[in-house]
């Protein structure tokens, strides 16, 4: 698997990096726009338009329950209370009125039934407005025929539904056009203006004194207006919650499909480093680290995350096969060809691994290994490592036929026991340690190019599949395969190389993932496909609190569980109060209500053409007294004052704002502008700004009722009857506070993001106090009120009234309220998946960064080395190997070696900055590192050689000798004359020897015996030159560098010395010009190099620099 990069977030970055400058116009547009239409835009841009459509569809059919449950209630308590309340001899004038309310509630439901059958998309949308047609007019000749029945009686009666109907049109109703419920609703209210002036008129020439005067019938006229404007409100205040709640919830199935194709990614990377069993025994220990590598600053003891896994293997076979004349190859190749000759022998090796289940384990510059039955079970262990070997010579042969190379392998293969785990503190690494692999290592060096050279371990498990002949002579006089009686044999190659395996696959393209979801978001169209087509599962599911769904949870309770819901949908149902819509929770509730809310500054805007509303309301229906006017005044005033607040962010935008000009320049202007901003999402202005409004609308109503004296109203109505004047004449018209009531009920539901509970409260408060104006204060007023039927009690009307907008409103609230929780359980679930995305962003980071270096972690990610290679070439490059001496695996086992890579580790990460060291990695018992990887030093991106600043050239070696504690070290004149790259040798010298400090503290701390030879010592080689770096290999992509700094570095440590630092001539001379000395050890022969001069540096018993003489040469 390639943990190649995060293909996901750099499709989908590139292509918002691509049209940003049409974003930014778009934003700029934007703001000059309302905020529903731009909620409209975003939902088409990003195909959501009939997943909203489709939901409501569904709200339609929930809501009709709820209407028709409504419905039955109103008309049946007004029924029942007909029957009840009236005398036997009363009865006769109203039984035909309760066949006209059940009749018409009756052949209502039947007419929406209609809708509640499955209908197609294409068709939905006629049936739904037809039946909401057909509806509305049986609803307004149930209301209006009995007053019509009535009139023709000579008995004064009102049409009592007008509200709950006009309000049903937008809000209950399957109308699924905007403009098709504005004009239903507005031709309704034509419709009961014209009945009512009709009325009037016929009660005037039937000589009734009620509503003599023309304007006693405004409080009707205002109260459809305003319940016109309510229902629109509240019908667009519900597209936009729920608008925005498909797009956090298509962001949240967006963040989850990019979350768990991270995961996938994470979990991949993982395993390409680390076996799945060792994976899961260290998964705690593997957070610690990252944990670590995130926050180096934490106080966690760095003992934590050494904790060892490791796991034995008694029956396993280990392969090692050297590539022939590598040396060769990496110092006479250019970077290009050399990479892609190593990158298609190692998929190669590595294709042929997966196929018969060996583990490869890592490169080790010119020699790769494995091991079988490690981690993947294979009984056939020993027949596999052979066939792979057999394989491996056949695959380098071809290629170097078709590349003119020259190469070829000799392989070893042995069986036996191995231990396994993961090495090392950062960069860490899986290998095996074992005599066994020891064993193995040198049945390849003792070997044949182009042969498979096995021990008799091997042979005993092949079961004679393979012929076979003795093994090498070298083999018998090795000392290492004498000690352990190993006895060796030469795999006779076969004509045919046996072959059955899969077509392979073309080794320039880089290993897809094995998760298919992970492999589908390789395009943003594909992305868009996956999130369409989860947002086409999850808009099936989206819950609706209907009123059945709603009763039956505030009756059963939780128990009632969605079919089909998730986890997450389900944890938001057991986390809400039902009875009090708020989170149980209360930190929910607390950030829900911080919340900031787009739709206040509109709420406002409509509760002061309602406050308006209700001052005409009661102007025309009474005699005003001067605090009328005055309360009037400063309720205008305030009105005004609020809103300018509110509205000055979006008025400033809509006619000022630029794309370069988001926000005012002057201070005063910028100072409303942010007070605008903060005043809808502060949750206490909100609340005020709520309260305030409701105080004004109730004060108007006070103010009326008591300018009017209970003694004088009695008096007044004594003469009225005496005189046969109008009882309307008298104080105030009851309808009209009635009326006045109902619109101060619906700006109590008006509002978003107000605590619900607050609400009730508010609204059972205003219930209470009609019920006492109603039935005990004004019960003379009311009583002698007109009634929607005769000889019915008009509180009863006055109250059902109220009790009827109240319900409607509150269930209609109840939905909008509803559905902002549910936005809200989706951006709070939304914020959680984008923090695990973004740990687990960070997490592939770290990973990529244990694999490569960090100026190549970028690089490497990018889309379009999907299909291509990543190398680079370097001038200058210091290249160290550094051999722990002295240990072995089987005497002190694997935890001693990892206590000391960690400690180097440790070191290591003091290392950074301009000179950072890479850990390139850790091959048994060898340390190797590098100076000089960085994307500056790179000629292919710059040349740094031929920089002019020499003057800096001292900073740098001094900035070096502090990071390492040496301040006395002083640059001498010629140091201006060497490169501004030979830092790189320096700081690399530096780091060797701290390294060597930290193992003489290791054996302080650890070693109790006096005896140099039970010590642990380093032998290290430095050399420097030119390198080639790239990443190779297909299932376990692998950094790695070549050339002949290399190789030089590699033999300067294997004919050096312990506790030495051996060096070359030409990085003895660089030392020498820092004025560190060198000592001439002689000419020493190096494998492939021959014999070259090399150097000692020279330090002292404290591991410091022994600075050169300047009186005398060195030799």
């Amino acid at each position: 698997m390639s943990s190649r990069r995060s293909i996901w977030r750099h499709d989908m970055a590139q292509s918002l990096n691509v049209s940003f400058s049409r974003e930014m116009a778009d934003h700029s547009r934007g703001l000059r726009k309302w905020e529903l239409t731009i909620l409209r835009e975003q939902c088409k841009e990003k195909d959501l338009e009939e997943f909203y459509m489709a939901y409501m569809r569904r709200l339609h059919k929930s809501q009709l329950y709820s209407f028709m449950t409504m419905l039955i209630f109103c008309t049946g308590i007004h029924s029942a209370l007909l029957l009840a309340t009236l005398d036997p001899e009363e009865r006769d004038y109203v039984y035909e009125d309760v066949s006209v309310y059940l009749g018409g509630t009756i052949l209502t439901i039947i007419i929406l039934s209609l809708n509640l059958k499955q209908t197609s998309p294409k068709v939905y949308p006629l049936v739904a407005n037809m039946c909401a047609f057909v509806a509305t007019i049986l609803l307004m000749l149930m209301d209006t025929s009995v007053t019509i029945l009535h009139m023709y009686r000579r008995s004064v009666t009102l049409p009592v539904y007008i509200n709950f109907i006009i309000f049903s049109i937008y809000c209950f109703l399957p109308i699924t056009s905007h403009i098709f419920a504005i004009i239903l609703g507005f031709l309704v209210s034509a419709v009961y203006v014209v009945f009512l002036r009709i009325q009037v008129y016929v009660w005037i020439n039937q000589g009734s004194p009620s509503f003599r005067n023309p304007t006693k019938a405004a409080s009707f006229y205002v109260g459809m207006i305003c319940m016109n404007l309510f229902g629109i409100f509240m019908r667009l205040a519900r597209e936009a919650v729920t608008r925005m709640t498909f797009l956090d919830k298509r962001q949240c199935i967006e963040e989850d499909i990019l979350f768990h194709a991270a995961k996938d990614q994470e979990k991949n990377l993982l395993l390409s480093m680390i076996p799945k069993q060792i994976a899961k025994q260290m998964e705690d220990d593997v957070k610690l680290r990252i944990e670590l590598m995130k926050n180096p600053h934490l106080s966690t003891s760095l003992d934590k995350i050494r904790k060892l896994f490791i796991e034995p293997h008694d029956d396993v076979t280990i392969l090692y096969a050297d590539i022939v004349n590598y040396t060769k190859l990496t110092t006479t190749l250019d970077v290009k060809s050399l990479v892609e000759t190593l990158h298609e022998l190692y998929v190669r090796f590595d294709d042929g691994a997966q196929e018969l289940d060996v583990l490869r384990i890592q490169f080790l510059g010119d020699c790769y290994y494995c091991v079988a039955n490690v981690s993947i079970p294979n009984e056939e262990h020993a027949k596999s490592c052979v066939k792979l070997g057999l394989r491996m010579i056949k695959d380098i042969r071809e290629v170097g036929n078709s590349r003119n190379r020259g190469i070829d392998m000799r392989i070893g293969v042995h069986s036996g026991s191995v231990l396994s785990g993961v090495i090392g503190a950062s960069k860490w690494q899986f290998d095996i340690y074992s005599k066994d692999v020891e064993i193995a290592n040198r049945l390849e060096s003792t070997g044949i190019p182009g042969r498979v050279h096995i021990s008799k371990e091997t042979l005993d498990r092949l079961d004679n599949r393979f012929q076979y002949e003795p093994g090498t002579k070298v083999a018998l006089d090795d000392a290492l395969l004498r000690k352990h009686q190993i006895t060796t044999f030469l795999i006779v190659t076969p004509n045919e190389i046996e072959n059955n395996l899969i077509t392979r696959r073309s080794v320039f393209v880089r290993a897809e993932f094995s998760e298919e979801n992970v492999k589908e978001v390789d395009s943003f169209e594909r992305m868009r496909t996956m999130i369409h087509n989860g947002m086409s599962q999850e808009s099936n599911r989206f819950p609706i609190i209907g009123f059945v769904q709603q009763y039956k949870r505030l009756v059963f309770g939780s128990h009632v569980r969605e079919r089909g819901s998730e986890s997450a949908k389900q944890h938001f149902y057991e986390n809400i109060s039902w009875l009090f819509m708020w989170y149980k929770n209360w930190r929910w509730e607390f950030s829900y209500m911080q919340q900031s809310d787009i739709l206040h500054k509109y709420s406002v805007l409509v509760s002061y053409i309602v406050f308006c509303g209700t001052v005409i309301l009661l102007y025309f229906n009474m005699k005003q007294a001067n605090i009328f006017w005055e309360l009037s005044a400063i309720g205008n005033f305030l009105f005004l004052l609020i809103l300018a607040m509110l509205w000055y962010r979006k008025v400033w935008s809509f006619f000022f704002a630029t794309m370069f000009i988001p926000k005012p320049r002057k201070k005063v202007s910028l100072f409303l502008f942010k007070l605008s901003d903060k005043a809808q999402k502060n949750f206490k202005f909100r609340t005020l700004v709520y309260v305030t409004i409701i105080l004004l609308q109730i004060a108007l109503i006070c103010v009326e009722l008591l300018d009017c004296s209970q003694f004088q109203v009695i008096n007044d109505i004594m003469e009225t009857h005496a005189y046969g004047a109008d009882i309307n004449e008298i104080c105030f018209t009851p309808w009209a506070i009635t009326h006045a009531m109902d619109l101060t009920i619906g700006i109590i539901f008006l509002f978003t993001h107000i605590s619900y509970v607050l609400k009730w409260i508010i609204a059972l408060v205003v219930l209470i106090f009609h019920i006492i104006v109603v039935f005990v204060v004004y019960d003379f007023m009311f009583e002698y009120s007109t009634s929607s039927n005769p000889y019915f009690l008009p509180q009863y009307v006055h109250f059902m009234e109220l009790c009827r907008v109240a319900w409607i409103f509150h269930i209609m609230n109840r939905e909008i309220e509803f559905i902002s929780r549910m936005d809200f359980n989706w951006k709070h679930e939304l914020r959680k998946k984008k923090d695990n995305a973004k740990f687990t962003n960070e997490t592939i980071s770290i990973l990529i960064g244990n694999i490569l270096p960090a100026h190549i972690v970028n690089i490497y990610m990018k889309d379009h080395l999907a299909s291509e290679l990543c190398y680079e070439e370097y001038q200058n490059v210091a290249v160290m190997f550094a051999t722990i001496r002295n240990y072995d695996t089987e005497q002190v086992g694997m935890r001693v070696l990892n206590e000391i890579i960690c400690d180097f580790d440790e070191v290591l990460s003091t290392y950074q900055g301009f000179n950072k060291i890479e850990k390139i990695k850790v091959a048994n018992w060898t340390y190797m590192a590098a100076c000089g990887l960085s994307s500056t030093n790179s000629i292919i991106k710059r040349n740094r050689s031929n920089l002019e600043n020499k003057e800096s050239d001292f900073k740098l070696a001094a900035s070096a000798s502090e990071i390492s504690g040496n301040s006395e070290l002083q640059a001498p004149v010629a140091l201006r004359e060497v490169g501004l790259s030979n830092d790189v040798v320096f700081v690399m010298m530096r780091f060797a020897l701290d390294l060597m400090k930290k193992m003489r503290q290791f054996n302080e701390e650890n070693i109790q015996s006096d005896d140099k030879r039970t010590q642990g010592a380093l032998r290290i080689g430095i050399a420097n030159g030119p390198v080639m770096a790239g990443v190779v290999g297909l299932y376990k992509p692998f950094y790695d560098i070549w050339g002949n700094a290399v190789n030089l570095a590699s033999r300067m440590d294997s004919t050096g010395l312990e506790n030495c630092i051996q060096v070359p001539e030409e990085t003895a001379n660089i030392l020498m010009s820092y004025d560190v000395q060198c000592t001439f050890r002689g000419m020493t022969f190096a494998k492939g190099l021959d014999y070259i001069p090399t150097y000692f540096v020279e330090i002292d018993d404290d591991f410091q620099f022994v600075q050169q003489r300047t009186d005398e040469a060195v030799t």
